[in-house]
């Protein structure tokens, strides 16, 4: 009798979400058409985006991208495990426009944005190694006050993505 009382409660824990572990509202991927870099190149890194959830819309406020503005960030590691973040690109919205605006991308389940990023090699790894790449994503949260912001949608999303492994050569 017990086996079965305890039964019924741990399914209906589980079927109300007791035991849910909340999945993220977007997802965020990062990667580089080479691997393996020389310290006198460019590195190009492209980022993904996508809405991760199967019906609300995802919104992404102010201008994605690698803006102060745009939430998208770039942290590297050494061999030591030393992180570090690359400097933001210059935007067009400040911080404060962002989350107080109402400019912003909205993205349907299942939609991403692509984005990419040059940069010198050596403007990134000191030496040749080993080293990590990973994007970072924080949507710019709305102002209390802010009017265009839909209970509807998801607001404030964020997500890291998989560490890619960068190989620098001379």
């Amino acid at each position: 009798m017990w086996k079965h009382l305890l039964a019924a409660l741990l399914l209906a824990l589980a079927s109300s979400g007791v035991f849910a572990q909340g999945r993220p509202s977007a997802q965020i991927t990062i990667s580089t058409p080479t691997p393996t870099v020389r310290l006198d190149e460019e590195l190009a890194i492209h980022v993904f985006i996508q809405n991760a959830e199967q019906q609300r819309r995802v919104v992404l406020r102010g201008e994605p991208g690698f803006s102060e503005a745009g939430g998208v960030r770039i942290e590297f590691s050494d061999e030591r495990g030393t992180r570090s973040l690359l400097p933001t690109t210059q935007g067009t919205l400040s911080l404060a426009e962002a989350r107080e605006g109402d400019r912003a991308m909205v993205l349907e389940p299942g939609e991403g944005i692509g984005m990419h990023r040059r940069l010198p090699v050596e403007a990134v790894f000191q030496r040749p190694g080993r080293y990590t790449i990973r994007a970072l994503y924080e949507s710019p949260s709305p102002t209390a006050r802010n009017p265009s912001v839909d209970r509807n949608n998801v607001e404030g999303a964020t997500a890291q993505s998989a560490e890619l492994i960068i190989e620098v050569t001379q």
